[in-house]
């Protein structure tokens, strides 16, 4: 915008480049053209000098404020507008003396006039019209006008012009709220210039010309105004802060009022305000965390401290917490320690310790942990420091340190009593070592013992089962039962001392391997079915046909357990049956529960004896054991059998009313083996003749469950019927009109078959196996019939070789082989039996263990090494030895079976007859 453009308007627009510093100048400014000397602009402090407005002095050309003619500029008015001193004219009429400085101002090649006013220090008058009014005195000298004058002024604010500028900018953009207060000249203060931020805090957007009383934001007016006199009284930098509540927010706004003095006097102050809201929040937070960590170090058991390394060396403690004192046991009054006094509380060689580990972890910025001794007192501390690498590049020790002199002591305690220990544990060793000696002496002196009783029970029980299959009168035979009896109590006592003695030990290990469960009841029912029938009794097996019956476990222990059971079971039974069932109780895809059950029909047992039966050398009462003999320890051995394969052992019983002992397994079932068996069975009517209603019973239901047309009769029942198979008790006559059928024979001794007077096809032991019996309905009469051992002997005698070295028990065995129809041939020793198996072809070896110049196990090892033509021969071990192991040893020897001595006629019948079944098949 030019001037004279300016000068046609009356008016100087906003963005005129003067306008900012005219509004902000303390001093009444005028600026006026030239020619016309009209009135351009006045700025707020000439309006409030004159009493006029803005639009009042515009229309008034200047030799208005100083002559009372407004028609005709006078002749002397370019004198009144140079600089120097002149009486103006106040809006009231009243007459002021005032200080004139006139320049002029160029801008874009057009000049303008401006004249500063001030206030003169002479006493207002009212002068007369003429001479005395236009009194002026010479120029001041400070600023002269012309055209010199204006190019200078018009220099100066090109140059300020330049610098507003830049002054602008950063005014604008700084973040912290800036403005001017001028002082008036009766000591008022008037805002000048402000920022946008100022601005805002202050709830104006414009405040030159107003008063800090006028504020109308957050900030306090009347604060300002009042440290604003206090600035202008002492001519110092003040600085204050007010703060209060926003938005549930503090907000604190701190302010410096700056003093800028022209002359010795303070003409105008430069405000600054900057937010430190968050400043103080954070600092109040900190306050908070150190109260804080402060509470919490006096509380916590231990203290923390700072320290860093200078540049020689030396320790600078940067922290200590208020506890360090007392750990160190320092008075509370010398609390403050440096670090050369701290560090040398502690005994040398740690200090040293502590510092060589700081050296070595600085690079790795590793922490390090030490338990260090106070020199003056028997306190530990634990030092925990952990460095921090600082900007300047020293490293900073943070330390936590703890007492740990009780720790300490229980450590010396410990390793008091670890000494103490160690001596007791060497004592504890020696008494251990003398201890397992006496139990391997104790060991081998039952092994021994077993072995020297078992051999003579073997000639005693075998030649008393040999003399009863002899004619004898019936004294004789009553004296040869009793000598029977008491061999046989004798075994039994033996046997349960040794079983005892390996639980007692813990040397009985458990086995886990795979059996089939009908295989082992049968074999079991085979052996006490003889017993029972030898007292009349009658013996059922019977498993649930559900039972999975290849399974996972200890077999030899579940058949000691069983035999130990049916054993008491044929004891305490006078008359009737003896029943072992099997019932499955649950089931999973990977194991089932089995539940055992050995029923009698024998004394009984009273309900107040049945809590200690399972408890050793125990028994029901004294006459029990006077009557029915015993140790006691049978049903002793069954608990801990049974809870070491992790079941549970009970018993039911009334007097007078038989017993019912029972145990729960919980056994892994394992893979079926592939059945070959056919898929319909051959017979289809079966015929049952069998006394016993509980035996009969089962059969019905078995044969019933497998699909046959099973009936049942007593011999006097009419039977006109034909039928496929009729399986009869050797106890009963066989009706006349079942002599054309096929007929199996139920008997207890299958040695008798060959004697029986009926024609019979085929024959089963009892008491029944499912297996048999199930193997016997699904083969036809056709097929070659199972015999018994004496027939099998007689159509085809086989070559026994005896290999024994007690003269007893050689006559013992040869005398029950050559009985059952085979072809025996003895040896003394292991060497012997090589020679002898070289020259000639045996069928089966019975092999005793214990012999002298070669044992049997070394004889076995060199007979399936090949140094024999028959390295496949079956090779039964008989041997006296009954310890954990010997079974096993047996077998890793490379024998096929083990039988331990002494044996019934029927035990080694059964075994010859199933190891030589094998052999011809």
């Amino acid at each position: 915008m030019l001037l004279g453009r300016v000068a046609q308007t009356t008016d100087i627009p906003e963005n005129f480049p003067w306008r900012s510093l005219f509004d902000s100048h303390p001093q009444p400014m005028l600026v006026y053209a030239l020619e016309s000397r009209l009135i351009l602009f006045a700025n707020p402090a000439a309006e409030r000098l004159y009493g006029r407005s803005q639009s009042d002095l515009q229309q008034m050309a200047i030799w208005h404020l100083v002559t009372e003619s407004a028609q005709e500029q006078p002749s002397e008015a370019p004198a009144l507008l140079q600089a120097g001193k002149a009486w103006h004219m106040q809006n009231d009429g009243s007459w002021m003396p005032a200080d004139i400085l006139s320049f002029l101002l160029e801008h874009a090649g057009l000049c303008a006039g401006v004249i500063c006013v001030q206030w003169s220090a002479r006493q207002q008058l009212r002068p007369t019209h003429g001479a005395a009014r236009l009194k002026t005195s010479q120029p001041c000298g400070r600023h002269a006008s012309g055209p010199g004058t204006c190019r200078y002024w018009t220099g100066i604010f090109a140059q300020h012009k330049q610098l507003t500028q830049e002054y602008q900018s950063v005014f604008t953009q700084i973040q912290d709220g800036v403005f001017l207060l001028w002082v008036t000249e009766n000591g008022n203060l008037r805002f000048g210039r402000s920022n946008p931020v100022y601005q805002q805090l202050s709830g104006k957007t414009e405040l030159v010309g107003s008063s800090p009383s006028q504020l109308s934001g957050p900030l306090s007016g009347a604060l300002l105004e009042h440290y604003s006199h206090r600035c202008l009284e002492t001519a110092q930098v003040v600085e204050y802060e007010e703060c209060f509540e926003s938005a549930d927010e503090l907000c604190c706004w701190h302010t410096v009022l700056t003093p800028v003095s022209e002359r010795g006097e303070v003409n105008y102050l430069i405000g600054v305000v900057r937010n430190l809201s968050d400043m103080r929040r954070a600092e109040t937070e900190i306050r908070s965390r150190e109260q804080q960590i402060l509470q919490l170090t006096r509380h916590i058991q231990g203290a923390f401290f700072q320290f860093s390394f200078d540049q020689s060396g030396a320790i600078e403690m940067l922290y200590t917490s208020p506890g360090l004192a007392e750990l160190l046991g320092v008075p509370a009054g010398q609390a403050g320690l440096s670090g050369s006094e701290l560090f040398g509380m502690f005994q040398d060689l740690d200090r040293e310790r502590l510092f060589g580990l700081l050296r070595r972890a600085e690079d790795a910025l590793q922490s390090v942990r030490l338990d260090m001794r106070v020199s003056h007192s028997q306190r530990w501390l634990h030092i925990n420091a952990t460095p921090e690498l600082r900007e300047d590049g020293r490293m900073l020790w943070h330390c936590f340190s703890s007492d740990v002199s009780g720790r300490k002591q229980a450590e010396a305690k410990l390793q008091e009593s670890k000494r103490l220990l160690e001596i007791s544990n060497l004592k504890l060793q020696q008494i251990s070592q003398q201890m397992e000696a006496a139990s391997a002496a104790k060991s081998e002196f039952l092994a021994n013992m077993s072995h020297e009783i078992r051999t003579p029970l073997n000639g005693v029980i075998g030649m008393s089962d040999l003399l009863l299959q002899t004619q004898m009168q019936a004294p004789q035979r009553k004296y040869t039962e009793i000598i029977r009896a008491s061999g046989s109590a004798l075994l039994e006592l033996v046997d349960d001392i040794l079983d005892y003695s390996k639980i007692e030990a813990r040397k009985l290990k458990l086995e886990a391997i795979p059996f089939e469960l009908d295989s082992l009841l049968g074999k079991l029912g085979e052996l006490m079915g003889l017993r029972a029938c030898e007292r009349g009794l009658e013996l059922l097996v019977r498993a649930d046909p559900e039972i999975h019956s290849r399974l996972i476990g200890d077999p030899n222990r579940l058949r000691q357990v069983l035999l130990n059971l049916l054993s008491n079971a044929i004891k305490f039974t006078e008359q009737g049956e003896i029943k072992l069932d099997v019932h499955l109780k649950a089931e999973s895809a990977e194991q089932l529960t089995l539940l055992f059950q050995v029923t009698d029909t024998g004394i009984g047992i009273l309900p107040e004896a049945q809590a200690g039966l399972f408890s050793p050398f125990t028994q029901a009462d004294s006459s029990t054991t006077r009557k029915y003999g015993g140790t006691g320890l049978g049903l002793a051995i069954c608990r801990q059998l049974t809870e070491l394969m992790g079941g549970q052992i009970g018993v039911r019983s009334q007097l007078g009313r038989g017993a019912c002992f029972w145990f729960r397994l919980t056994l892994p079932k394992a893979e079926l083996l592939p059945n070959s068996q056919p898929s319909k069975p051959k017979f289809r009517r079966v015929l049952i003749l069998q006394p016993n209603q509980t035996a009969r019973n089962w059969l019905l239901y078995l044969l019933s469950s497998w699909g046959f047309e099973a009936h049942a009769a007593q011999p006097a029942d009419e039977l006109a019927k034909v039928w496929d198979l009729v399986l009869y008790d050797e106890s009963l006559e066989l009706p006349a009109g079942l002599a054309g059928d096929p007929v199996c024979v139920m008997m207890a001794y299958p040695a008798r078959f060959e004697r029986l007077a009926v024609q019979a096809s085929d024959w089963l032991a009892k008491p029944l196996q499912t297996i048999e019996l199930r193997k016997l309905v699904y083969e036809t009469v056709e097929k070659k019939p199972m015999l018994p051992p004496s027939l099998l002997s007689a159509r085809n005698p086989a070559r026994i070789l005896i290999v024994e070295d007690n003269p007893i028990n050689q006559l013992v065995i040869k005398t029950i082989i050559e009985n059952l129809g085979y072809i025996a041939e003895q040896a003394d020793n292991g060497r012997k039996a090589l020679d002898m198996v070289a020259c000639h072809a045996y069928e089966l070896i019975l092999m005793d263990c214990q012999m002298p110049e070669m044992d049997g196990y070394m004889a076995t090892r060199l007979i399936r090494t090949g140094h024999s033509p028959c390295s496949e021969i079956p090779i039964i071990a008989i041997t006296a030895h009954a310890m954990v192991g010997d079974r096993e040893k047996c077998f890793a020897a490379g024998m096929n079976d083990y039988l331990s001595k002494p044996f019934t006629p029927e035990t080694l019948a059964m075994m010859l007859s199933r190891w030589l079944s094998v052999q011809d098949n």
